[in-house]
């Protein structure tokens, strides 16, 4: 069993690196290997009427009295479903924490705004139906890796989003590149016409009503470079923003999600990271 046990993880572990392993990519072998346990899964809700616009919503079968947890996952704008992140639902919900992962719809079939727009609805959307989804806090926390933590961050930032609503009471981002560059071909592309770059740059729009937040980067990240971690902690201290802003050293762009699986915890801290930040909103007795 251990040799097994052993194998498994180091297979895990190639498998985010080189993403090899069979047939399989790194996060179907992340999520085959998760139990599904310590959570009841609600699947594919609609919160629109095209096929993408659904979301999951897992329950923890132990539910701390706490926020929402909305995980937005990355992928360029291009790619990505929500379940493929069940192995964090799992990370989360197993704590105590209320998960709601939603998808969107993606590049080229859509652009900027439409992106970000579905992810506000699907917020929009848990907001209305909080007690026909059986969510026992209407509060939200907003978290979501590389381009996932940009849509986080910006809905949080922006006036245009959710900026000042006292629901939306803290941000957990992942590798986020929160100081877009436009001049960026892989960029412009799904924000072609935005006449103001500060419009979509979460580093420009941040103000002192920012919630808290809890930023995490992998120092060796070549694909999002630290840099817009760096900067945006930068711009939550001028605010006056509660912020925490940690850099994992030798990790780079996909460690840092990764590390969240219960199987791949021991690459980084980043897992418990993240609980201590959902802590500070869970009563002391919990």
């Amino acid at each position: 069993m251990f040799r097994q046990r052993a194998s498994q993880l180091v297979c895990v572990a190639a498998s985010v690196f080189l993403a090899g392993c069979g047939n399989l990519g790194p996060l179907d072998i992340l999520n085959k290997l998760t139990p599904q346990s310590g959570y009841t899964l609600i699947a594919n809700v609609a919160y629109g009427s095209n096929e993408r616009q659904t979301l999951d919503v897992y329950h923890s079968n132990e539910p701390k009295s706490a926020p929402t947890v909305v995980f937005i996952f990355g992928g360029a704008w291009r790619e990505g479903a929500k379940e493929d992140y069940e192995f964090v639902a799992h990370a989360l919900a197993s704590e105590g924490y209320t998960t709601v992962v939603p998808n969107y719809r993606l590049h080229p079939e859509v652009v900027y705004p439409d992106i970000v727009n579905d992810v506000r609805d699907a917020v929009v959307y848990l907001r209305d139906n909080s007690e026909t989804l059986g969510l026992a806090s209407t509060d939200i926390v907003l978290m979501g890796h590389s381009s996932g933590a940009h849509a986080a961050a910006l809905l949080t930032a922006s006036d245009e989003y959710f900026q000042d609503e006292p629901w939306l009471v803290g941000l957990i981002g992942l590798s986020g590149p929160y100081d877009l560059p436009l001049d960026l071909e892989e960029v412009v592309r799904v924000f072609p016409d935005v006449a103001d770059p500060d419009s979509v740059n979460p580093t420009a729009l941040a103000t002192s009503t920012h919630p808290p937040s809890l930023l995490i980067h992998g120092a060796d990240d070549q694909r999002v470079l630290p840099k817009h971690t760096k900067r945006y902690a930068e711009v939550l201290e001028e605010q006056g923003v509660e912020h925490t802003a940690l850099l994992l050293e030798g990790e780079g762009h996909a460690q840092v999600v990764a590390g969240l699986s219960i199987r791949l915890e021991f690459l980084n801290d980043a897992k418990q990271d993240v609980f201590d930040f959902l802590s500070r909103y869970t009563p002391a007795d919990q």
